[in-house]
């Protein structure tokens, strides 16, 4: 079956409902006009509030950062007027420092006579000011001992080499203190092992009593010196003395003994003959530090009591590691200059032939040949009874050509001169009796002596200057110090 195509024709009935249409399309039409100018308006109102907002945020961020640039500025403006403060200070300082050195301006005004102790002042004011502060550790150690000298003799020396206005050189030193002495004190144990003992005793501790040996037998009453710290590390040692090495202060160095007047075994009393109560020359050629020692020179003051040159060289002679000098052609040997070490104690028709200071300088050669470093102690006495100076002169130019030899060392060789106070010897002491001596020190570690002192006080300051004894250090940080 045919069927033909539908056409729509209008009719009243559609176009009514055109027209219904039509206004309801105009209406919605209408409404859709209201909601976009609704929107518009909004979106004009956001666009009016996101412009209000970026304004604000603008204003902030300048206001921030005008801030910044003036907290900045505050900032920089205190640390510049800080820094000029200081400046101006250090500047002040410096000035005020240069009137005091220079006061020119009194000068004019001064007569010569005034002129002479202004300029003296100033010296003096000057090598204070410029004194340094050595922190470095000690490579070598020099000890100077003044032992039993009147300080009057020491002012007297000075003033008949020098005149009244002139000084030592070892008082010349930058750094200056005072050791306080009393009578019942044992020096030698004192200054070399930093331990008080009973006065007549030497290398022991006050356990032991003057004469008594059953005390020595217990190890632990021993009190090491200085020499023996430093042959712990390795380092050379020596002894050098204008007296008898086996008497005295100098004992102390090597020996432990309940009397240091026992220099060899003939002086022995006979209450003494038992195991371990040894003389000092015994312990200087058998026992350590004595007979590590590289350089031992000494004068024979008792050879009337003791065959010691015989005795000591043939010792020195057994000993294969040792280059023992025969004391009758002692200064001709010792001066080719290849001697390794120096062991000697000399007779005393050689005396006024060798000098304490080409014993010192000859001493030097040794220690510094090869070496990692060096204690030397030098024990100046008195040679007569009386105070003519001779041997304190003898000591000044030990000193100045001790100087002039470490010439470079000098900065990493502490230098210390001491001096120890005179007592009359007494068998029985009933009172007791205080003195003062003077410490004058130079080099690494120098600036410790610096008020009054127990003269034990010696001993460690060398021990913390040279690393040495109980401020010894760790064998792995010297190994590492080495490389660099």
């Amino acid at each position: 079956m045919y069927l033909a195509p539908l056409r729509w024709e209008p009719s009243k009935r559609t176009s009514y409902v055109r027209c219904r249409k039509l206004s309801v399309c105009c209406t919605m039409s209408s409404e859709v006009i209201n909601l976009d100018s609704i929107n518009r308006q909004n979106e004009m109102e956001t666009s009016e509030y996101d412009l209000s907002q970026t304004r604000s945020s603008k204003v902030k961020r300048v206001l921030r950062f005008i801030c910044t640039k003036v907290c900045a500025g505050i900032i920089i403006v205190g640390i510049i007027s800080i820094v000029i403060v200081c400046v101006a200070f250090l500047v002040s300082y410096e000035n005020d420092t240069e009137v005091t050195l220079t006061v020119g301006v009194l000068k004019k005004d001064l007569s010569p006579e005034q002129d002479v102790w202004f300029k003296k002042a100033l010296e003096d004011l000057e090598s204070a000011l410029n004194a340094q502060i050595n922190t470095k550790k000690a490579q070598n150690v020099i000890m100077f001992v003044v032992d039993g000298f009147e300080p009057e003799a020491i002012s007297l020396a000075r003033v008949r080499k020098y005149g009244t206005n002139g000084t030592f050189t070892w008082e010349r030193f930058p750094h200056l203190g005072i050791s306080r002495w009393n009578n019942r004190l044992a020096i030698g144990t004192a200054i070399f092992g930093g331990v008080g003992a009973h006065t007549g005793t030497s290398g022991v501790d006050s356990s032991v009593r003057p004469n008594n040996c059953l005390r020595l037998a217990d190890d632990r009453t021993h009190v090491e010196s200085i020499l023996s710290w430093a042959q712990e590390v390795d380092l050379k040692t020596g002894v050098v003395t204008n007296g008898d090495i086996r008497k005295g202060t100098t004992v102390a160095l090597y020996a432990h003994i309940a009397n240091d007047s026992w220099a060899c075994p003939s002086m022995l009393p006979d209450q003494t003959q038992i195991p371990g109560c040894l003389d000092a020359e015994t312990q200087l050629m058998y026992e350590l530090p004595g007979k590590k020692l590289d350089v031992i020179m000494g004068w024979n003051a008792v050879e009337a009591a003791c065959d010691s040159e015989h005795t000591l060289q043939k010792s020195w002679e057994d000993d294969d590691t040792l280059n023992a000098e025969v004391p009758s052609d002692f200064w001709t040997k010792i001066t080719d200059g290849d001697t390794e070490y120096i062991r000697a104690i000399l007779p005393e028709s050689l005396r006024f032939n060798v000098s304490l200071q080409a014993m010192i300088i000859k001493s030097l050669q040794v220690l510094t040949k090869e070496s990692d470093g060096f204690v030397l102690v030098v024990i100046c006495e008195p040679t007569s009874a009386s105070a003519t100076g001779n041997d304190i002169n003898e000591l000044e130019e030990s000193v100045k050509t001790t100087m002039s030899f470490l010439g470079n060392s000098l900065d990493e060789t502490l230098i210390i001169t001491t001096f120890t106070p005179y007592f009359e010897q007494q068998q029985d002491i009933s009172e007791d009796e205080s003195r003062d001596s003077l410490i004058y020190a130079t080099g690494p570690m120098a600036h410790l002596f610096r008020n009054v002192h127990d003269p034990t006080f010696i001993a460690h300051v060398v021990s913390y200057a040279a690393r040495l004894g109980r401020f010894r250090d760790s064998l792995l940080a010297n190994s590492l110090l080495q490389w660099f």
